[in-house]
């Protein structure tokens, strides 16, 4: 009882030290990326993915003269910044290499493919599944021959998507996903309508934080996400179904007219929040690293997945692909070799056969707040982030995951001619 007493005193002196989503933000959008910024005073992580003029004509498909009078129009007229001068090179950041291809009509994702949705799920901790969302995500973004704008939805409310973020604006919306889904039982959605005459779609698309990337952006998670599951064990079977169907029938369709490809982040656990994840997704990504216990803990998840689809209020019906994807994978390792032989049987043709490789990269990645395609290769030799050897490591296999990924969430998505 002395104990239970002290835990109270404990959680009452807690709750006078106030925390909030936007304190959270705000001072992860201060964290200074790097150990300086370049001479020319620009932060190093625009410098990072910042292009040159004949990178980008190549990707417009233009001819230089055709090319060089339009960038010099968009020039003159503001419509971009100056670039940033580096030698007798001139590099545009990835901001205003976004608008140069919007002007110059360079063809979007959404022209022949429709959203998609991919939840990143196991309820074992520790399987990488953070890591692979924004590795995915922000490869996705940087793809400028895919040109689809990309987004995070993170679902786990002791975790991070890991990558900065900052509101659109100084009067930010500072709401979760959960915030949104609750709309109906708890105040906070309706505050943002009532008190700005905002309109729902409003409230929504504003509560996304920009990112480094011009065609990024995340939704965050809070601690008090919790609270959806209490929420959800307190109401009847049909308000239970209708939930589990907020983020399904009532967010994704605003985020889908905006977004083209939506990635959940999910927390390690089977829980209300996961299911409503599972029942609002067309593609099931199973992150596994091949260590026996992650193995035998994959085993017990597929197991209960499969009851937690059939008893999802659309049976799993909108679900149009699984796949299991080997992570964090020691290759020089014998038992690592003997368990991904065991995962390779196990799914079959449902296993990527790319996987991705481990390297102390991710590690430096995740201290940074960033992705490992935020690194340079020089910048991770220089600070001592990862050996060359490990960096390749990292980057090499995880773009091949990410094309593998790609190709099949284009054949469920291809609009019809």
């Amino acid at each position: 009882m002395d104990v239970l007493l002290a835990l109270d005193d404990c959680a009452e002196r807690m709750q006078h030290e106030d925390v909030r989503l936007k304190d959270i933000i705000n001072e992860k959008s201060r964290i200074n990326v790097t150990d300086s910024e370049l001479d020319e005073g620009v932060d190093r992580l625009i410098y990072n993915h910042s292009l040159n003029k004949t990178k980008i004509r190549e990707i417009v498909n233009l001819s230089t003269k055709t090319f060089n009078k339009r960038i010099t129009a968009l020039e003159e007229e503001e419509v971009i910044g100056e670039p940033i001068q580096q030698g007798k090179s001139s590099l545009y950041n990835r901001f205003d290499v976004q608008v140069i291809l919007d002007h110059l009509g360079h063809r979007q994702y959404r022209d022949d493919f429709t959203s998609s949705v991919i939840s990143v799920q196991n309820h074992k901790g520790g399987t990488g599944k953070s890591t692979t969302t924004k590795s995915l995500a922000t490869a996705a973004a940087l793809d400028l021959n895919l040109n689809a704008r990309v987004c995070i939805l993170d679902l786990d409310p002791q975790g991070s998507a890991g990558l900065q973020a900052q509101p659109k604006d100084d009067d930010g919306i500072y709401l979760t996903i959960a915030d949104i889904a609750l709309r109906k039982y708890t105040p906070s959605f309706n505050e943002y309508i009532e008190n700005y005459g905002l309109s729902e779609q409003e409230v929504v698309l504003g509560a996304a934080f920009n990112t480094h990337l011009p065609n990024l952006d995340v939704y965050s998670a809070f601690p008090e996400d919790e609270v959806f599951s209490d929420i959800y064990a307190e109401l009847n079977d049909e308000g239970k179904a209708e939930l589990l169907q907020e983020l399904r029938n009532f967010i994704l369709p605003i985020l889908k007219e905006h977004y083209d490809i939506i990635f959940i982040d999910t927390p390690p656990q089977d829980s209300p929040i996961c299911w409503s994840a599972l029942e609002a997704a067309d593609f099931l990504l199973l992150p596994v690293t091949p260590h026996k216990l992650d193995y035998l803990s994959t085993k017990n998840f597929i197991t209960f997945i499969k009851d937690r689809i059939r008893q999802l209020p659309s049976g799993g019906e909108q679900l149009k692909m699984f796949k299991c994807l080997r992570v964090n994978v020691d290759s020089n390792s014998p038992q690592v070799e003997q368990t991904s032989n065991m995962i390779i049987r196990s799914f079959v043709e449902h296993l990527c056969s790319n996987s991705i490789k481990h390297s102390e990269l991710f590690l430096a990645a995740d201290n940074l707040n960033r992705s490992i395609f935020d690194i340079q290769k020089t910048e991770a030799r220089d600070n001592k982030y990862a050996s060359s050897s490990a960096y390749d490591n990292a980057v090499v296999s995880t773009k091949a995951v990410y094309e593998e990924i790609m190709a099949n969430i284009k054949k469920i998505s291809g609009r019809a001619n």
